[in-house]
């Protein structure tokens, strides 16, 4: 009986350990994920700014051009033709990068999903543990007084 209780106790701290390792590796994949998504975001507005950036040195490069060449007189639509052509490749950046943040956000919120679900798992594992160690300890005729009544603040009985 004194081994089955000494088995039991060892599974149900065994259980205990693995799920605040477990937790603990979580809470630092959760912290690597936020700061991922937090350096995602981050680019994405460095690529904005810069699409935008361009899409105005496109614009100074195309007065300068209408205007060396004549093409900014009254009348002319060459230079209106170009800012609009400028403008539609500058927004159609900015949406790639909007659709690739948004993406990227996805996939950090299914990350994020999928943690919290391992720690469920973990928890489960280990009261699975505890029962099947305190079934063993009472089918071996130990006293309910030895088992542990609380482990790192989780009651379990």
């Amino acid at each position: 009986m004194a081994a089955a209780a000494i088995t039991a106790v060892a599974s149900i701290a065994g259980g205990y350990l693995q799920y605040k390792g477990q937790q603990q590796q979580t809470a630092a994949l959760q912290k690597a994920e936020r700061l991922r998504e937090r350096q995602m975001n981050l680019q994405a507005q460095r690529e904005r700014r810069d699409a935008i950036r361009q899409a105005m040195a496109a614009r100074a490069t195309a007065l300068a051009t209408a205007t060396s060449q004549g093409a900014s007189a009254a009348g002319s639509s060459a230079l209106g033709g170009a800012y609009g052509q400028i403008q539609g490749e500058a927004g159609r950046q900015v949406l790639a990068i909007n659709q690739n943040q948004e993406i990227g956000a996805g996939i950090f919120k299914a990350n994020r999903q999928y943690s919290q679900a391992s720690l469920t798992t973990g928890f489960g594992s280990m009261v699975a543990g505890v029962g099947a160690a305190t079934g063993n300890l009472l089918t071996a005729g130990v006293s309910s007084d030895v088992i542990p009544k609380k482990i790192g603040g989780v009651v379990i009985a």
